[in-house]
């Protein structure tokens, strides 16, 4: 059973927030009064809590989870913006590059989503 929304300051974990629209969506609800909470590679222009991770990697994603866990017991939203596409001027992929933009596409949703998941079910609240 989902409750309503706690009261409170409200958190935000975005991942790939240092730019395009991650950047944006943390611009977004830091204006409207949430704490942000964001990893990607590179540090983000907004002035928020980070985590240098590459989210491509399962060391990256456990190192997400660790942060949050330890930054914060409430997470109201998951937000995830990392991504990856390799084509070439034709439209085609190779392997490789296909299995990294998997990896980088689909890694931290299934891992910082199931994590979000739990924290949220515990809060019987939440948005992924």
């Amino acid at each position: 059973r989902i409750t309503a929304a706690p009261t409170g300051q409200q958190v935000a974990l975005i991942a790939g927030a240092s730019r395009g629209i991650g950047a944006a969506v943390a611009r977004r609800l830091l204006d409207r009064g949430w704490r942000v909470l964001s990893v990607s590679r590179t540090q983000p222009a907004e002035d928020h809590e980070w985590c240098a991770a590459d989210l491509a990697t399962q060391d990256g994603v456990a190192k997400a989870q660790d942060f949050v866990q330890q930054t914060t017991e409430r997470l109201d939203a998951l937000v995830v913006c990392a991504g990856k596409l390799f084509v070439d001027k034709t439209l085609r992929i190779n392997g490789a590059r296909a299995l990294e933009a998997l990896a980088v596409n689909v890694g931290p949703v299934v891992g910082l989503g199931s994590m979000a998941a739990r924290m949220m079910g515990a809060q019987r609240y939440g948005r992924i």
